[in-house]
C-alpha cells in the first residue's frame, strides 16, 4: 500500500504521481479499449459512444446538456442493471482529501458511490452443489456511472478516482487477510461508461498496488428490439485480473436487461 500511505502523508510521490497520469497515454489504447468494449457487448449490436447516446436522447427529447444527459446515463444504467441508487452512504477518504488539498481546489473528504453492494464468497460440493462455505462482505463491491468520453485517471472529477481506490482498498473485502487464501474476496470498483471511455494505465497500476479489481462495463446497441433508442449495459469486463492471484475469482456478471434514456 506504499502509494496509497504516500498520498495520505502528502509526500512529493503524491506531485509524482498527479504529474505522470496527467500526460501518460495508455499504450495501443485503440486496441485495447476495442477488446473491452467488443466483449462487453458480445451478443449484442455496436458499443456506443458518447455521441451515440447524445444523438439518442435529441431523437427521445432529452436538452443534450451535461447534467440531463449525465442524470438519463445513469438512470438508463440503474433500470438495465436493476440497481437502486445510492445518494446517502458516505465514505470517507484521506487520500482525495489529501490530493485536493495539494492540488489547490475544492478540498473533497470522501466519496458518494452511485453503486454499493456486498462480495459474496461461495463454495459447493460435488456432484450435490450444496453450500459448504459461504462468507459475505458487505460495502466492498462500488459501481461508478460516468456519461464522458476520453481517459479516467486518478485525479479525474476532483480526484475521485483516487479516492473510490483508497475507499475500496479499505473495505471489507480490502482488509481480508491474506491467510484465507483461495476464500479471500477482492474488493471491486466497477465503472459503467460509454465506448471512448478508457480507464487509465495510472489508475490500473494503483489499483493493482492497493489490491483493488477495476471492472467496466460499456453501453452497447440493441438492433434486436423495434426502438432505435434501446439500450443495454454489457457484460463486466476485469480490466487487471492479475489482481486476483490466487485469491477467490472474481464472478462474472452478464449484461444487463435491455433498457434506454429516461
Amino acid at each position: 500500500m506504499t502509494k496509497l500511505l504516500n498520498y495520505r502523508a502528502v509526500t512529493s510521490l503524491l506531485i509524482g504521481v498527479l504529474g505522470f497520469h496527467l500526460f501518460a497515454s495508455r499504450s495501443s489504447a485503440a486496441e485495447t479499449q476495442a477488446s473491452i468494449t467488443a466483449r462487453s457487448c458480445s451478443g449484442f449490436g455496436n458499443s456506443l459512444t458518447k455521441d451515440d447516446i447524445e444523438l439518442r436522447g435529441a431523437r427521445l427529447g432529452f436538452s443534450l446538456d451535461s447534467n440531463t444527459m449525465g442524470a438519463a446515463f445513469e438512470n438508463f444504467v440503474r433500470s438495465s442493471l436493476q440497481i437502486s441508487p445510492n445518494t446517502t452512504v458516505y465514505f470517507p477518504s484521506p487520500v482525495r482529501q489529501a490530493a485536493t488539498t495539494q492540488s489547490g481546489g475544492t478540498i473533497q473528504k470522501g466519496i458518494i458511490p452511485d453503486g454499493l453492494g456486498a462480495i459474496t464468497i461461495t463454495e459447493y460440493s460435488l456432484p450435490d452443489l450444496k453450500i459448504t462455505y459461504q462468507m459475505s462482505y458487505a460495502s466492498s463491491n462500488f459501481a461508478e456511472m460516468k456519461f464522458t468520453r476520453g481517459n479516467i485517471y486518478l485525479s479525474s472529477f476532483e480526484h475521485q478516482i483516487i479516492g473510490y481506490i483508497d475507499v475500496a482498498s479499505r473495505s471489507p473485502a480490502g482488509i481480508a487477510p491474506s491467510s484465507l487464501g483461495s476464500r479471500r474476496p477482492t474488493p471491486i470498483i466497477e465503472f459503467v461508461t460509454t465506448s471512448d471511455t478508457v480507464i487509465g494505465l495510472s489508475v490500473i497500476a494503483t489499483a493493482n498496488q492497493e489490491r483493488v479489481a477495476i471492472t467496466q462495463r460499456i453501453a452497447c446497441d440493441v438492433p434486436s428490439t423495434p426502438s432505435p433508442t434501446d439500450m443495454v449495459v454489457g457484460a463486466r469486463i476485469l480490466l487487471n485480473p492479475e489482481v486476483v492471484g490466487t485469491n477467490a475469482p472474481i464472478t462474472f456478471k452478464g449484461s444487463g436487461i435491455v433498457s434506454g434514456l429516461r
